[in-house]
């Protein structure tokens, strides 16, 4: 046997758990910091004119990191087709068109793997070249 307490909350829970979400958010600039001012801003001082403690990369090395890591992203979404479709041909159920649809996505996707796997030994080799 429920109490009424008890009930009027799983009546309302939605508005409670609306309730706790608004305070929890309104509650979280009680912790965001302050500005301080501790020190006196300058426009015209040389603070900060030093070095930025940036590597220094040529263009190559900047178009190599760009292409690898496309790769690599690309390399991830052929992960995830080969997942997605074989969990399609695994779930068919018997039926000749999921099978043959996973399949295909499957041998495509592996397809795309060794695209991806050679394209990026290419681009290893000419890094190392240059």
């Amino acid at each position: 046997m429920k109490s009424k307490f008890l009930t009027r909350i799983i009546k309302n829970r939605y508005q409670i758990i609306s309730a706790i979400l608004i305070a929890g958010f309104g509650l979280t600039v009680l912790f965001l910091p302050e500005v301080v001012h501790a020190i006196k801003f300058d426009p015209f001082s040389q603070l900060g004119s030093g070095q930025s403690g940036l590597p220094q990369n040529d263009v190559n090395t900047t178009v190599f990191t760009l292409i690898k890591g496309f790769l690599q992203f690309v390399g991830v979404i052929a992960l995830v087709l080969i997942i997605y479709g074989g969990f399609t041909w695994m779930t068919g159920g018997g039926s000749q068109e999921k099978i043959k649809k996973g399949r295909d996505i499957v041998f495509w996707a592996l397809i795309g793997t060794l695209v991806i796997l050679s394209s990026l030994g290419i681009i290893e080799f000419i890094d190392t070249i240059i």
